[in-house]
């Protein structure tokens, strides 16, 4: 099952989600299980349907979700991450960088500020590596989305670590 077409949505990294979520609630309403009573049988498909319409709305709303779901579509198998950091280098390094800056921030003396301007930080990274995510759709360099893929899913580990901190320095102020 295609979610994109389930959906009735362009088969595409950067979707309306206001149509998404109109054509989620529309499908629902037709396809409850709830709403049908006749046959067993009948009602055990409708189940599994809606079922597939609720997995389906959960990928496609959420942008790191949706852009791995598309690279499947699109037949492109997606690498093993931990070969990313092998091949770049770079990114290794960025992270070592990250990392140090958590262990700082934790010897730091009650400063949430520093903590939540370092949340901010990481949290425009996410945004910019989306948007970059959007460009390299549009322009049919997988591989490039799957590096991002991968500095994303490293951005997303940092951003909890942070909250983690920033949730323990706050409770012990």
């Amino acid at each position: 099952m295609n979610y994109f077409n389930l959906f009735k949505i362009p088969q595409e990294f950067c979707i309306n989600k206001k149509l998404l979520k109109k054509n989620f609630y529309t499908l629902q309403i037709k396809y409850h299980p709830d709403k049908i009573k006749k046959k067993i049988l009948h009602i055990n498909k409708k189940k599994i349907f809606s079922y597939n319409i609720n997995q389906g709305y959960q990928i496609l709303k959420n942008d790191f979700k949706r852009a791995i779901y598309l690279l499947k579509i699109l037949t492109i198998k997606i690498k093993n991450f931990k070969k990313l950091i092998i091949v770049d280098q770079k990114i290794l390094k960025k992270q070592f960088k990250l990392y140090e800056k958590i262990e700082q921030l934790k010897n730091i003396n009650h400063n949430l500020n520093q903590i939540l301007i370092f949340k901010q930080i990481i949290e425009l990274k996410i945004k910019k590596n989306f948007s970059n995510i959007a460009f390299e759709f549009h322009n049919k360099n997988f591989f490039q989305v799957q590096k991002i893929l991968y500095k994303l899913l490293f951005l997303k580990k940092i951003l909890k670590k942070i909250n983690l901190l920033y949730d323990k320095k706050n409770n012990v102020s």
